[in-house]
């Protein structure tokens, strides 16, 4: 009997102290950094991370659940802090272009919002053939094709002002300066603004005023001012 009640004894003992563990690790502290007009706290209410055990989270498919259900969110990374805090870092889909003739923007994933305000970005006119509401995903390939050329483009010496299309279906992107740069879009978009970017710097030193960059050849065509 007394062997008996040493054992009852130890299982209950070994109960209780797994329950505060348990208790001890769970995230009682939830950091958000990032724009919370795209994650706020309320709207993670319904993850219950509160009463969530850190230790056995998976932030893998936590991380997957948020960009899911919050299709701002471009990039997101999840920390934890143990013994109970969780550090949710993220950044929104940045805004890439506004629609010629719209209130529209289409963000880096290809979705469409209402401008809200007025904003400082490239115009692209779109095809004739092509039209978006708001909170559609653009799927035209060319148009695609040309949201990520852009992107790039951002990073580099090139000022967007805005992107056309010719009748070929290349694209067409036209800098503040008057500069026009003729992309393919069936060519890597990085190598092409890799090379716009060679022929900007080398202009630059010798102080040359280009009319047209051509980068759809494998050689890039040059024609100045």
């Amino acid at each position: 009997m007394v062997r008996i009640a040493l054992t009852i004894g130890f299982i209950i003992l070994i109960a209780l102290i797994a329950a505060l563990f348990v208790d001890f690790t769970k995230a009682k502290t939830i950091a958000l950094k990032g724009d919370e007009s795209c994650l706020s706290r309320a709207k993670l209410e319904s993850y219950n991370l509160d009463k969530k055990n850190l230790l056995i989270l998976n932030i893998n498919k936590l991380s997957k659940n948020l960009k899911t259900d919050f299709s701002c969110i471009d990039q997101v990374e999840i920390i934890k802090d143990l013994p109970d805090s969780l550090i949710i870092n993220f950044s929104a889909n940045p805004d890439l272009v506004k629609i010629e003739g719209t209130n529209l923007i289409i963000q880096k994933d290809g979705k469409t919002k209402e401008k809200v305000n007025e904003v400082n970005l490239p115009t692209i006119f779109l095809p004739s053939q092509s039209s978006y509401q708001k909170e559609q995903t653009v799927q035209d390939p060319i148009i695609l094709a040309a949201l990520e050329i852009v992107q790039f483009l951002t990073k580099s010496d090139f000022t967007l002002q805005n992107i056309r299309f010719t009748e070929g279906n290349d694209i067409a992107i036209y800098d503040t300066r008057g500069t026009v740069a003729l992309f393919s879009p069936t060519k890597e978009a990085s190598s092409q603004v890799d090379s716009l970017q060679s022929i900007l710097s080398k202009a630059k030193i010798n102080e040359l005023k280009i009319a047209k960059i051509d980068l759809r050849f494998d050689k890039p065509v040059i024609v100045n001012k």
